[in-house]
């Protein structure tokens, strides 16, 4: 049969920091210490994708006098119709992911003949999507045969991720002028290389359809999670500290499982929120920052119940609490039912009565000065303040980092549409928040000592 090993709350207070502490460096070893070398090789190694981090000037490419120049964006294949040059660009249906993007190209000096497909970008929002070549297709058309038709298949795959998670990001509510929750926006189409874009005079824009139907089961799923979550944290003892079941009450609520919690349902609903919008299941390779932030949180939980269950005060003062409400609870059920009997009574039984009240008396001041400690006084007194002491700095500091730490992964994720990646600084401050807590476990249990 398993048994924990038997360690005191100094050697568990010790084993918490080492694990609290350096989970972070362990995890994200290349935030932990600088390597100029290495840092210097992997900036060589990345150069190239940098280009599609940060929109280029437009104008950079090959200049000639007569550059190409977009008279018709599409989605799909676009419907027969001639356009004037003179005119703005027609701009048909709306664009989305997975789906095709056709552009007809007047190009009178054949730059398009004259650059390899695989070097010809499409622009979105002035960001360069690369490794995405377009399909070139010939027409006859019948004012002008320098007209070419670009067709791009709007894929994100490990290629593009980096492109469409900029471009997504910019389309979002948190940026765009759109009103909240918007599903579609206006996004400005354009192409060239990744030395820059061809520039445009009538730049033109087109309906990109940003959540489509998609959003709806992943929301059912996240409010679905959300109010199970919610229901078994009220119902059952899902967030709620070990020990003795009050009689007519609950126990009290546990900071550590609280957390872990809050950092669970954050990460699932930013996942669920993420997928469903960019279609990309590998959005579910997390970041070893996220994996390291829940490890801490769930370390921080297990090391608290360490805590308790290594202080044979602790247990001992739980047993004799559960003990002395199961024998008020029986005594309880005794004298109703000799209170029933009223005038009929014997004297015996008059007597009987009046022992067991007195029996109960002595039942409840026995444990009267700790019981407080094993009944719930509300979540809030619950997770910020002890029973002899009041507010605990230790236990604001740890909720006050923690909702603070969650709005910004919150605007992380809405802003870049991807699984945020924090650094190692951050970590290591939610690492010491919760390994003080941890800590200030052991003189918080002790019967009447303030911490």
């Amino acid at each position: 049969m398993f048994r924990p090993i038997s360690l005191s709350p100094i050697g568990w207070f010790c084993v918490t920091f080492a694990g609290l502490a350096f989970a972070p460096f362990l995890l994200n070893p290349c935030d932990a210490q600088e390597n100029p070398d290495k840092d210097k090789a992997v900036k060589d190694k990345t150069e190239p994708k940098s280009k599609s981090a940060e929109p280029p000037n437009p104008g950079k490419g090959k200049k000639k006098a007569n550059p190409p120049t977009i008279i018709k964006v599409s989605s799909g294949s676009p419907k027969p119709g001639e356009v004037e040059p003179d005119k703005r660009p027609v701009v048909e249906g709306m664009a989305k992911l997975n789906s095709l993007l056709t552009i007809v190209v007047d190009d009178p000096e054949g730059w398009v003949a004259e650059t390899k497909p695989a070097n010809i970008v499409l622009y979105l929002e002035r960001y360069p999507i690369p490794k995405m070549p377009p399909r070139i297709i010939h027409r006859n058309h019948k004012s002008d045969s320098k007209r070419v038709e670009l067709a791009f298949d709007l894929v994100r795959n490990n290629d593009t991720k980096e492109a469409w998670d900029k471009i997504l990001g910019e389309m979002h509510y948190l940026k765009s002028e759109a009103p909240f929750f918007t599903t579609d926006h206006f996004v400005t189409v354009g192409i060239g290389t990744l030395e820059g874009e061809i520039a445009e005079e009538k730049e033109p824009r087109i309906d990109f359809e940003l959540f489509g139907l998609l959003w709806i089961p992943g929301a059912v799923v996240v409010a679905a999670t959300g109010c199970l979550l919610w229901w078994l944290a009220c119902n059952t003892t899902l967030l709620r500290d070990f020990g003795p079941d009050p009689p007519g009450k609950e126990r009290p609520y546990s900071l550590g499982r609280c957390q872990m919690a809050f950092w669970f349902f954050l990460v699932f609903a930013s996942a669920v929120f993420i997928v469903f919008i960019t279609r990309d299941s590998a959005v579910m390779i997390f970041p070893a920052s996220i994996l390291a932030l829940m490890g801490i949180s769930s370390l921080t939980t297990l090391s608290a119940v360490m805590v308790d269950d290594t202080q044979q005060a602790v247990k001992e003062e739980k047993a004799r609490v559960g003990e002395a409400w199961k024998t008020q609870e029986r005594l309880k059920d005794e004298i109703k039912k000799l209170e029933a009997l009223g005038a009929a009574a014997t004297p015996a039984q008059q007597a009987e009565l009046v022992q067991k009240k007195a029996e109960l008396r002595t039942s409840e001041e026995s444990i009267a000065s700790v019981q407080e400690r094993y009944i719930s006084r509300g979540i809030f007194k619950d997770l910020l303040f002890n029973v002899e002491a009041g507010a605990a700095l230790h236990r604001f500091q740890m909720v006050a980092w923690t909702v603070v730490l969650g709005m910004v992964f919150i605007y992380a994720v809405g802003a870049t549409l991807k699984m945020p990646s924090f650094d190692s600084s951050l970590l290591l401050l939610m690492g010491i928040t919760n390994f003080t807590y941890v800590g200030f476990k052991v003189p918080e249990n002790r019967a009447g000592q303030r911490p």
